[in-house]
């Protein structure tokens, strides 16, 4: 299974392969981030997400999930977390926890839900260990999708969805997206200046598809108690296009469902940028953050995914999300703020 974006994958092969932008002659010097994570560790964090596109309105909130982090084992060859989700709510800009009583059946769906995950040496989620436990919740969000939609519909979509996640590394894709996200840059070697600049595959969620993107990675700030990581990914239009349609492809064979007609996928942009703030005396992050946007003609759609420390909370705006130019509240298509890493 790949984290998510395959971040860590990027940064590993920018390091291993590629050469520092604009390094000097002779070596530099590098700074290595290793977490250290024993057995019974805990950590009591918070997923958010935000998804603003273009023709919606845009609401003003966000979703904000408590998570309880576990080391259940630790060993050389990698680890086994719990992860352990409570009740999402929605907040506002502020941080106030907006009342929404009819939006509470789909909040309320994976209070509760402990999933263990099985890392590898480099932290890197191989394997959902109780698949089963997490499927029984997807039954029930498809449950609640499809009783929204009308009754003659119902059926086949529920069969449809449930094709797409009981095969294939969908499910285990969709649960482990901030997990993944977290721990991005664990064994990671960047230079303590400058740049490191390559071209690498992200992997898609289905199928064998990968999006070939120029990966752009720096420490935009670094003091004794943290180091701050930005990285950007950017795809070419065409490339990202005939990606897409092989994972449409490949995810219409899943549920049975006729693939969608080429001509009907056109070039789009896409981009992925992401912020790390890791804790030095543990090498765990305080903060990490993602903001993916893809633009297909007039139309784009900006995913914000941020996990911290809930003892940093209030935020009322997610450091990614003020620094990469989105915000709660405005537009998709604002254009970012600040130069690429390794450009300030």
């Amino acid at each position: 299974m790949t984290r998510l974006a395959c971040i860590q994958s990027l940064l590993c092969a920018l390091a291993l392969g590629a050469q520092a932008a604009d390094a000097p002659t002779t070596a530099p010097e590098m700074v290595s981030i290793q977490p250290r994570l024993e057995k019974g560790r805990k950590l009591a964090l918070y997923m958010l997400r935000s998804d603003v596109r273009t023709g919606r309105p845009d609401l003003g909130f966000r979703g904000r999930t408590p998570v309880d982090l576990e080391v259940v084992e630790s060993g050389p060859k990698g680890l086994v977390i719990a992860w352990t989700l409570g009740k999402t709510e929605l907040v506002d800009a502020k941080g106030k926890v907006l009342e929404l009583p009819a939006a509470n059946p789909m909040l309320e769906v994976n209070n509760g839900l402990r999933l263990e995950f099985e890392l590898d040496e480099t932290l890197s989620v191989v394997a959902l260990k109780n698949r089963e436990q997490a499927l029984a919740k997807i039954h029930q969000v498809i449950d609640l999708i499809a009783n929204s939609t009308p009754e003659a519909e119902r059926e086949k979509l529920k069969t449809a969805m449930l094709k797409v996640f009981e095969s294939g590394p969908f499910l285990e894709n969709a649960f482990s997206k901030e997990v993944n996200l977290f721990f991005a840059l664990a064994g990671v070697e960047l230079p303590a200046s400058g740049a490191l600049e390559g071209d690498v595959d992200l992997p898609l969620p289905m199928g064998e598809a990968t999006i070939p993107t120029r990966q752009r990675a720096a420490i935009e700030r670094m003091d004794a108690d943290s180091i701050v990581v930005r990285s950007v990914a950017e795809a070419d239009p065409k490339l990202a296009a005939d990606a897409m349609r092989k994972m449409l492809a490949a995810m219409s064979e899943q549920a049975g469902t006729p693939a969608p007609d080429e001509k009907d996928i056109p070039e789009f942009q896409f981009k992925d940028e992401t912020r790390h703030v890791i804790d030095r005396k543990t090498g765990l992050p305080r903060s990490a953050e993602l903001k993916r946007t893809a633009v297909i003609g007039d139309k784009s759609r900006v995913q914000t995914f941020q996990v911290m420390r809930r003892e940093d909370w209030p935020a009322p705006e997610p450091e990614a999300i003020r620094f990469f130019g989105v915000r709660v509240g405005r537009s998709a298509t604002q254009p970012d703020r600040g130069e690429p890493p390794g450009k300030e």
